[in-house]
């Protein structure tokens, strides 16, 4: 469940390296930070009858040296939600 008092930053999508996609936010506490997602995964919790979201995602450019710590793991977890909402939307309007 997306915490409520955090704000998504706004972000980009850039052409990286072997025709992956980047994100570089463009605002926020971590403006700059350029990465991309390596695997995601979703998995039910049986107790709380809700779906995890477990990510890996791979720093490109850093050119604050923001901290690696779970503030920003949430951030970028804000941000893939955004993203999958986004697909979700985009696929509904095409069939």
């Amino acid at each position: 469940m997306k915490d409520s008092h955090r704000m998504v930053p706004n972000y980009e999508y850039i052409d990286g390296e072997d025709e992956m996609q980047y994100i570089r936010i463009t605002d926020g506490e971590y403006q700059g930070l350029t990465y991309h997602y390596g695997k995601v995964q979703f998995n039910e919790d049986k107790e709380s009858e809700q779906m995890a979201m477990k990510f890996t995602y791979n720093v490109v450019d850093n050119p604050s040296d923001y901290e690696y710590n779970q503030t920003l793991t949430n951030t970028l977890g804000d941000i893939l939600v955004c993203i999958l909402d986004e697909q979700l939307k985009e696929d509904e309007c095409q069939e």
